[in-house]
């Protein structure tokens, strides 16, 4: 087994498709939003192969990882918050120092 594997699965819930990155150990580094069409979450699993060596780091301070979950569905208003009113204090909205540069 490679240090990480991408899987493609079918949602128990409802017809659709995600992706999770994995670690060797097991632990769920990351996952994907839902696809209606097996291809699409395929196509997207290529694209994030393609582009995840090449992808800019960048981190966020806490205010702006909170500002970044801001609603714009329009059910909800935008600017509202939804489900996640709490984004600022839950540890994975937290941004982390970046590993040391060359």
């Amino acid at each position: 087994m490679s240090p990480i594997e991408i899987e493609l699965r079918k949602s128990q819930w409802s017809p659709t498709w995600y992706w999770r990155i994995v670690s060797s150990n097991g632990q769920i580094m990351a996952t994907s939003e839902s696809y209606w069409d097996r291809q699409e979450a395929i196509r997207a699993v290529v694209s994030v192969q393609a582009g995840a060596l090449a992808a800019p780091f960048r981190e966020l301070t806490d205010r702006e990882t909170a500002d970044s979950l801001v609603s714009t569905n329009p059910r909800l208003g935008v600017g509202q918050r939804g489900s996640f009113p709490d984004a600022a204090r839950r540890p994975e909205c937290v941004s982390r120092p970046s590993p040391a540069g060359p």
